[in-house]
């Protein structure tokens, strides 16, 4: 028979692929979200820079109170899958009433946001045991220890030249910069020896940051750059999305935010003294220190900025062991829960005289010298 004479063959073709199950509403809402692709696996794509700041009702804070539920805001955000990748708990000042209940579900589920986009260690402890001190030949410290309790206000004080500075650099590791310097001891970060020969001397800096006397911020670096400047000398990689979230948090956690958000790119050197202060703390917390070490830092500043970074303290205590040298009395009484008074004899090196909640340091202190310093009658 021919292939002319053959019954005709009806050709089967298989069978299409069954739709994808929409990703069903939230219990209370009756929204319905189409499925979204994958999630990814290894890493989440940066946001674009307009992907927030393009929509209405995004004020300076983020997503949050009546601007969250703003009809034209939460469906242009629908529309857009790019703003899934940040949505919903990655918006600074992101409530439980953003967006809609039904895309905040679908959206965390296909686009987990990573883990470590705030995450932060336990509160640190920083104890300092037997520490002596030299610059060549002469010795500035004298078997100092004192216990840095976890999430306080620890304050040093004591007339100058008593080794207070000195002490707060052997913290993280400052001291060892001088060529003339050595130094013997231990100090502990939750009871690992930081000067350990294994210990890196950046992730010594990363754990334990410094706010100097006087604020040095890179002048000509923009006020963005300055706060991310940290990131780079520590080796910790961020796309665009978390520096964004990193400057943004630090700028606020320093009290900076309001006055600076309008001109990120301005240079650091143009902001005042005060504004420059709360600058080099924001780079400080950029990297997300575990102790920031504070050296006078208010003694070249105005009243009013002083109380700024006297709050600005206050409130960080809560994220960070602080350890603070001040010659202001009064201020170490507002801002200190304990307080170590450091004191040099005449051609003998420093020592503490006496440590002990600060409440009790000044109300009722031990030791002769104490109250006599505390009170003004020497120093």
């Amino acid at each position: 028979m021919t292939d002319a004479n053959r019954d005709p063959v009806t050709e089967v073709l298989p069978a299409a692929p069954a739709p994808a199950a929409p990703i069903p509403a939230a219990a209370s809402g009756t929204v319905e979200v189409p499925a979204m692709v994958e999630p990814a696996t290894e890493s989440v794509p940066p946001v674009p820079a307009s992907a927030a700041t393009g929509y209405p009702g995004y004020a300076s804070t983020g997503f949050g109170g009546p601007e969250a539920t703003s009809p034209v805001a939460d469906a242009q955000l629908e529309a857009d899958p790019r703003y899934a990748y940040a949505a919903p708990s990655a918006i600074p000042g992101y409530g439980d009433a953003g967006f809609s209940g039904a895309y905040q579900a679908a959206a965390a589920a296909a686009y987990p946001v990573p883990s470590n986009l705030d995450a932060r260690e336990p509160l640190a402890m920083l104890e300092a045991r037997g520490i002596t001190a030299w610059f060549g030949d002469h010795q500035v410290l004298d078997r100092v220890s004192l216990t840095m309790p976890a999430g306080q206000i620890t304050s040093l004080i004591g007339p100058s030249g008593c080794g207070k500075s000195t002490f707060l650099r052997i913290l993280n590791r400052m001291h060892e910069l001088v060529p003339s310097a050595s130094l013997a001891g231990e100090v502990l970060l939750d009871g690992d020896d930081i000067y350990e020969p294994q210990k890196r001397l950046t992730d010594a800096r990363k754990a334990i940051g410094m706010v100097f006397q006087k604020p040095n911020p890179f002048p000509a670096m923009s006020i963005y750059d300055n706060v991310i400047a940290g990131l780079k000398l520590t080796g910790i990689r961020a796309d665009r999305a978390r520096k964004d979230y990193l400057v943004e948090t630090s700028l606020q956690k320093a009290g900076l935010w309001k006055e600076v958000r309008d001109r990120l790119r301005a240079p650091g050197g143009g902001l005042s003294g005060g504004q420059q202060q709360r600058l080099c703390i924001a780079r400080s917390l950029a990297v997300q220190p575990r102790v920031l070490l504070m050296d006078e830092p208010c003694s070249a500043l105005d009243p009013t900025s002083t109380r700024v970074i006297e709050e600005t303290m206050l409130e960080l205590a809560s994220e960070v062991t602080i350890v603070i040298v001040t010659h202001n009395m009064q201020q170490a009484q507002r801002v200190s829960s304990q307080c170590a008074f450091f004191l040099a004899g005449a051609g003998k090196p420093g020592g503490i005289v006496e440590h002990g909640p600060t409440d009790a340091m000044f109300g009722d202190p031990q030791d002769d010298r104490t109250a006599d310093y505390v009170n003004g009658r020497f120093g």
